[in-house]
C-alpha cells in the first residue's frame, strides 16, 4: 500500500465539490466558517471554482468536477483533498478522470463520506493508494468542533496509527436552522454483535458507503477483486448504508458476494444506518443475517461510521484491528 505524506502546519487543504456544492446561504455560512476554522488551526485552504455551485443533484458537469479534481491532484502545494459536501451522483465523473495523470501524481490524501466514498474506493482499490473515509469539508463549519474532527485532523498530521474508541452518543436528527451547530448528540452509542459476546478481527481495511460503491461492479471501474486477493491477512470491510431499504441492502451484498467482493473477508463493520424500517416483514436483523450468515465471519453493527454522526476516520488501506466487547468498540488502523 501506498500512504501519502502527513500534514504539516501551513500546508494547503483543497476542497472540491466531487458531488454537490454548497449554494444556500446556510451551507455558504458553514463552508466559510470551515475555512477560517482550518485557517486558525494552522493550515492554508484552496477551493476550485464549482464548491460554491449546485444544478440540482451536482455542482457542475462530470467532465468539470473530474478536472477540477485533477487539477488538485497534480497541485504541488496541496497536501490533501477533501470533498466539499456529499451527494447522489459522483459516479458519473469517473469515466472523466485521467488515468495516466493519476499513476504519475504523487499521492496525497483524499477524505470524504457519503457519494465521495465512492471516489476514495475507485482510487484505492484501483492504484494501491491509502484514502480516508471520514468528514466532509463542510463538516469543519461547526463552532466546536467535535472529538472525531479534532481525531481526524491529528491523523492527517501525525499519520502512522489511529486508534479510535466508540463515542458516547450520537445525532439521530440533524439540526439544520444554525449554519455552525455542532452534533445534536441524543441517542446512546451501543455497537451490536450478530454473532458473538465478545471477539477481535483483523484484516486490511476497505469500503465505504454501499449505496455508491456498489455501483462500479462489474464495470471497468471494479478491480475489487484483484484488490483484495493480494493481502494474504484478508480484508475488514466497514460499510456505511445511507438509503437502501432493507430487501435492497440484502440484494446488493448478495451483488457483491456473487461478484467475488467478499472471498477474503475476515469480518464486516456495519455503521449505523437512518433507514432500518421494515419492508413488509422483512427487518434489520433479518436484513443482516440473511446478508452475511454464510460467510461464517465476525458481523458488527451500529458502529460509529457513515450518516448518523460522530464518525471514525476509516482508512482505506490501513492493516486494522477491531476489538468488541459489551457494546463498546476499539478500532486501531496501522499504515503499514
Amino acid at each position: 500500500m501506498i500512504f501519502p505524506d502527513k500534514l504539516n502546519l501551513g500546508d494547503t487543504i483543497a476542497t472540491t465539490a466531487i458531488s454537490c456544492g454548497c449554494a444556500d446561504e446556510n451551507d455558504i455560512l458553514r463552508l466559510e466558517n470551515s475555512i477560517k476554522k482550518l485557517k486558525e488551526y494552522g493550515f492554508n485552504v484552496k477551493e476550485t471554482r464549482n464548491v460554491r455551485t449546485n444544478n440540482k443533484l451536482d455542482s457542475s458537469t462530470p467532465k468539470e468536477r473530474a478536472e477540477e479534481f485533477m487539477k488538485l491532484l497534480e497541485d504541488s502545494e496541496v497536501k490533501v483533498i477533501i470533498a466539499t459536501n456529499g451527494g447522489e451522483i459522483l459516479m458519473d465523473m469517473l469515466p472523466y478522470l485521467d488515468i495516466e495523470r493519476i499513476k504519475k501524481s504523487k499521492p496525497k490524501w483524499i477524505q470524504g463520506y457519503s457519494a465521495p466514498s465512492l471516489l476514495n474506493y475507485f482510487i484505492t482499490t484501483n492504484f494501491n493508494i491509502a484514502t480516508i473515509n471520514s468528514v466532509n469539508f463542510k463538516s469543519f463549519g461547526m463552532e466546536n468542533w467535535h472529538e472525531c474532527l479534532i481525531k481526524d485532523i491529528e491523523f492527517l498530521k501525525n499519520g502512522d496509527i489511529i486508534s479510535q474508541n466508540s463515542f458516547d452518543m450520537f445525532e439521530s436528527a440533524r439540526v439544520k436552522d444554525d449554519p455552525y451547530a455542532g452534533y445534536a448528540l441524543s441517542e446512546k452509542v451501543e455497537y451490536k454483535s450478530l454473532y458473538s459476546k465478545e471477539d477481535t478481527v483483523k484484516g486490511r481495511i476497505i469500503g465505504g458507503c454501499i449505496d455508491v460503491i456498489s455501483l462500479v461492479l462489474g464495470t471497468k471501474f471494479d478491480n475489487t477483486v484483484n484488490f483484495c486477493k493480494q493481502f494474504d491477512e484478508g480484508m475488514l470491510w466497514y460499510i456505511d448504508n445511507c438509503e437502501l431499504n432493507m430487501a435492497g441492502f440484502y440484494r446488493t451484498i448478495w451483488q457483491m458476494k456473487q461478484a467475488g467482493w467478499f472471498n477474503n473477508a475476515r469480518g464486516f463493520l456495519i455503521g449505523r444506518t437512518p433507514v432500518e424500517k421494515e419492508y413488509f416483514d422483512f427487518n434489520y436483523l433479518d436484513s443482516l443475517h440473511k446478508a452475511f450468515d454464510d460467510l461464517n465471519v465476525p458481523v458488527f453493527y451500529d458502529v460509529d461510521i457513515g450518516h448518523l454522526p460522530p464518525q471514525w476516520t476509516m482508512v482505506n488501506g490501513s492493516l486494522g484491528e477491531f476489538k468488541y466487547l459489551d457494546g463498546r468498540g476499539e478500532l486501531v488502523q496501522k499504515m503499514v
